[in-house]
């Protein structure tokens, strides 16, 4: 009766994110496609197990990024299906259910609903490794490790949501998902010192799913995240036995203030009221940290070039490049706080406030995100740049320079990608990283030749034109979009 429940919560979960369609044709070719992705994946652990190549470093941060996903596609999915925690507790506590049914029936769909990842990154890495000859002992490590791991961080999503009630933006997805495809394309360096028991304690559980550590610490680490585990499932408990909380709207525009709508900055309150400063600061912050984490690793990994020119022109298009995620992540992080819900929708149809104003204050709002986000960047950058590199040989101010004017320059035409559909908006993102790594072209050669103050400022203000260029382009685009 549980998992028949959750197996039908879950399936009008996967229909309202459009991973099944009603369409079975269109489903067949959407499996089609997940299984070729998956089986790419599997093919190229096997490769990297069949050669012996298994680089601590990558392995730890795929293992940090994956079971990021894993915690945040918990915390992230089931607003439009209706399949959170408080959604299914209030669905529950009407029906005539024990505690232990309705603990059961809530982490059964949370499992479920991390399955996507779990069964897809999880799984197909297992798939690799299996097919790798190894002993009883090795396979059995393997098939403990894909079931044990990802159950502490969907238990932790499960227990943030009910106890919390705090959601995620889209970059905690988005973000580590596309840093992974960056720690599979480039080796990592193999950190010495102190360093490199860290990055191997980190990359245990990575280890112990590939089947490359010994049954002493493979006993070691599953043990622990079953106590891990364990515990986490005791608070789940706790929360869910709470009585759920008497929690009114949002602050919101309201009939109140219908009388009122041609008040000063009455457009930015209608646009921010569901912004919460600390929270979501917070969450720009944590973003920028694992793009400029992730980004001092790849400077690291491509310092090798030993003539100093190679070098520096790498870096300082690597640091220029890292603007794009940087600044896409805090903009899309606000977008989605300052989303109006139907009920703000409606009441603003009704008061005379113009579409496009609404729109454009959004855009500038997100602006702010996006200037935080390469504001943490820079800092990292900076701070990096001081202490790995000798003073003559330091990169300058010209990348971070590059990153900063990075919200200005390159928000505005991602607002009007973003305007845009289908293969229009993959066009549009596609010119919007190629500016963008000509920016950063730009900016090497600027270091390089050690040009004088004043190109480095024309340099700037051509960025900088082009970006406001984008800005007026946007302010254009969104006369369109109705509310």
């Amino acid at each position: 009766m549980i998992l028949y429940a959750a197996l039908r919560f879950w399936r009008g979960e996967l229909r309202a994110q459009r991973i099944v369609s009603a369409n079975r044709a269109l489903t067949a070719v959407q499996l089609l496609f997940g299984v070729g992705v998956l089986g790419a994946l599997a093919y190229g652990v096997r490769a990297m197990l069949l050669h012996g190549s298994v680089p601590v470093a990558n392995v730890a941060l795929l293992g940090v990024l994956g079971m990021t996903l894993i915690f945040s596609n918990v915390l992230l999915t089931g607003e439009e299906s209706g399949t959170r925690v408080d959604d299914l507790r209030a669905w529950a506590l009407p029906r005539p259910l024990t505690k232990a049914t309705l603990h059961g029936f809530v982490i059964s769909t949370g499992l479920l609903r991390s399955a996507i990842f779990t069964l897809t990154l999880v799984g197909a890495v297992a798939v690799g490794a299996l097919s790798v000859p190894n002993g009883w002992v090795g396979r059995g490590e393997i098939a403990g490790a894909a079931i044990v791991l990802p159950v502490p961080p969907v238990t932790a999503g499960l227990w943030f949501s009910a106890d919390r009630g705090r959601v995620l933006g889209p970059g905690f997805v988005s973000v580590p998902f596309g840093l992974s495809f960056l720690a599979t394309a480039i080796r990592l360096p193999e950190p010495g010192g102190a360093w490199a028991q860290v990055v191997q304690a980190f990359a245990a559980p990575g280890l112990t799913l590939l089947g490359r550590t010994g049954p002493e610490v493979a006993l070691a680490v599953l043990s622990a995240w079953l106590l891990a585990a364990v515990f986490l499932l005791s608070r789940l408990r706790a929360a869910l036995d709470r009585a759920p909380g008497v929690t009114g709207p949002a602050r919101s525009p309201g009939a109140a203030r219908l009388g009122d709508v041609r008040r000063p900055w009455l457009t930015l309150d209608v646009v921010t009221h569901r912004i919460r400063p600390g929270w979501e600061a917070a969450q720009l912050c944590v973003l920028a940290g694992l793009v400029s984490a992730v980004g001092v690793l790849l400077i690291a990994a491509g310092a090798g070039p030993p003539r100093a020119g190679s070098r520096l022109i790498f870096t300082v298009v690597a640091a220029a490049t890292l603007a794009i995620p940087a600044a896409t992540a805090g903009y899309r992080q606000l977008l989605d706080a300052t989303a109006l819900r139907p009920a703000d929708r409606d009441w603003l149809r009704q008061v005379p406030l113009r579409a496009p104003r609404v729109h454009f204050t959004r855009h500038l709002v997100c602006i702010g995100g996006a200037a935080v986000s390469c504001g943490v960047l820079s800092a990292v950058l900076a701070g990096y740049f001081t202490l790995a590199y000798p003073a003559p040989a330091r990169p300058g101010l010209v990348p971070v320079l590059t990153v900063l004017l990075a919200p200005v320059c390159l928000t505005g035409w991602l607002a009007v990608a973003r305007t845009w559909s289908g293969i229009a908006r993959m066009a549009g993102y596609l010119l919007l990283t190629g500016y963008a790594l000509a920016c950063g072209i730009a900016a090497a050669v600027t270091a390089a030749a050690a040009l004088p103050g004043g190109a480095i400022a024309a340099f700037a203000l051509a960025d900088l034109a082009i970006g406001l260029c984008g800005h007026l382009a946007a302010a254009l685009v969104m006369r369109r979009i109705p509310l």
